[in-house]
C-alpha cells in the first residue's frame, strides 16, 4: 500500500472517530432531554390534579360562605363578617388564578407530548413513546452525516487504490504471460524429445 493511501486512511480514521464522538454526545443529550421531558410531564400531570382538587374544595367553600356570612350578620358578629368577606374575596381570587393556570399546564403537557391515545386524555405510556420517537429521530439525523462521509471516503479510497490495482493487474498479467510462455516451451521440448525418440534407429545389426 502506498504512503499516500496509508496517510489517507489515518486521516479518515481520525475524522470518523471525531464525528462518532460528536454523534454519541448528541444522542446522549437527546436521551437526557427525553428523560427530563417525561419527568416534567408527570410533574405537570400531578400539578393539574392538585389544581383540580383544590378548585373543587374552593368551590365548595365558596358555596358555604354566603350562608355563613348571613349567619354572622344576624348574630351581629362584625368580626366574623369581616373575616368571611375577606375569605370570600381570597377564595374568588385563588379560583381565578387556578382557572388561568389550568390551560397553561395543559399547553405545557401538550408540548411535551402532543399525542393522546385515549379519547379523554393521555395514557401513561404516551409521553415515553413520544419522547423515544424524538430520540430515534435525533439518532437518524445525527448519524446521517456519518453515512454520507462513509460513502465519500469509500469513493475517495477507490480512486486512491485504482492505480495500485491497475499496477497489480499488470504485474499479474505479465506473470501469467511468463508462466504461459514457460509452459509452452516445456511442451515444445517434450514434443521434440518424443519426435527424436521415434526417429532414432532401432538397436542391433541387420
Amino acid at each position: 500500500m502506498s504512503r499516500d493511501v496509508s496517510q489517507f486512511l489515518q486521516q479518515a480514521e481520525a475524522v470518523i472517530s471525531e464525528l462518532t464522538d460528536e454523534i454519541r454526545a448528541e444522542i446522549e443529550a437527546a436521551e437526557r432531554q427525553a428523560s427530563e421531558n417525561v419527568s416534567r410531564f408527570f410533574e405537570l400531570r400531578e400539578e393539574a390534579k392538585q389544581a383540580e382538587d383544590r378548585t373543587k374544595l374552593l368551590r365548595a367553600e365558596l358555596e358555604r360562605l354566603p350562608s355563613e356570612h348571613r349567619k354572622a350578620v344576624l348574630e351581629s358578629d362584625h368580626t366574623g363578617e369581616q373575616h368571611l368577606t375577606g375569605r370570600y374575596k381570597a377564595v374568588k381570587s385563588e379560583l381565578v388564578a387556578l382557572r388561568a393556570k389550568a390551560p397553561e399546564i395543559e399547553r405545557e403537557m401538550r408540548r411535551l407530548c402532543p399525542r393522546q391515545s385515549l379519547p379523554d386524555g393521555w395514557h401513561r405510556h404516551d409521553p415515553y413513546l413520544y419522547q423515544q420517537a424524538r430520540v430515534a429521530k435525533s439518532v437518524a439525523e445525527s448519524t446521517r452525516p456519518l453515512y454520507k462521509l462513509r460513502t465519500r471516503l469509500t469513493d475517495a479510497l477507490d480512486k486512491a487504490l485504482a492505480p495500485l490495482e491497475g499496477a497489480q493487474q499488470r504485474r499479474a498479467s505479465v506473470l501469467e504471460g511468463l508462466a504461459a510462455e514457460a509452459r509452452s516451451d516445456a511442451r515444445q521440448k517434450r514434443q521434440r524429445a518424443v519426435s527424436a525418440k521415434r526417429l532414432a534407429p532401432k538397436g542391433g545389426v541387420q
